[in-house]
């Protein structure tokens, strides 16, 4: 479906994260939280981003995140890089299941969508970076299939 081909291509675009390319913002990765707004990074592979007011135009808004090693020893601190569809598969069950409770109803009841910023190889072998953050967003015709929010999607029934 189109929803599918959406999400396939953000977490596509999006499947590096965190640690290696600077993008120019104060806002580390591992410093934003559940509820902030963010703008998407203009790098795959990225260590920080902008956080933005909700009201304010914005691409996502975290609704979740996840320390994947709680949620299998598969993802423990010892264990080897499981491969990134590994650990996008386990991203997009632990955010599913956390969905709800964020925007009021059930993803498959929802208008939104969302992806993932996940650990690279490099933040998992010399790091120790085990974090997944869950972003909601609207699909539409803007940017990567993305339309700019102005509002949270917090209990919103979206």
């Amino acid at each position: 479906s189109a929803r599918n081909a959406i999400t396939a291509l953000v977490i596509l675009f999006f499947v590096g994260s965190f640690l290696f390319s600077l993008f120019d913002s104060s806002t580390t990765v591992d410093n934003i939280a559940v509820g902030d707004c963010l703008q998407a990074p203009e790098d795959d592979e990225f260590n920080a981003v902008d956080a933005v007011e909700c009201t304010e135009p914005h691409d996502f808004e975290v609704f979740a995140a996840i320390d994947l090693s709680t949620v299998s020893s598969e993802f423990g601190l010892a264990a080897p890089y499981p491969g990134s569809l590994t650990i996008e598969m386990a991203a997009l069950e632990a955010c599913d299941e956390s969905f709800e409770s964020y925007v009021g109803v059930d993803y498959w009841s929802s208008s939104l969508d969302f992806t993932t910023f996940m650990p690279t190889i490099e933040g998992w072998e010399e790091a120790d970076d085990r974090l997944v953050q869950c972003l909601l967003f609207q699909p539409g015709d803007g940017e990567f299939g993305i339309l700019d929010s102005i509002r949270s999607f917090r209990n919103s029934g979206f």
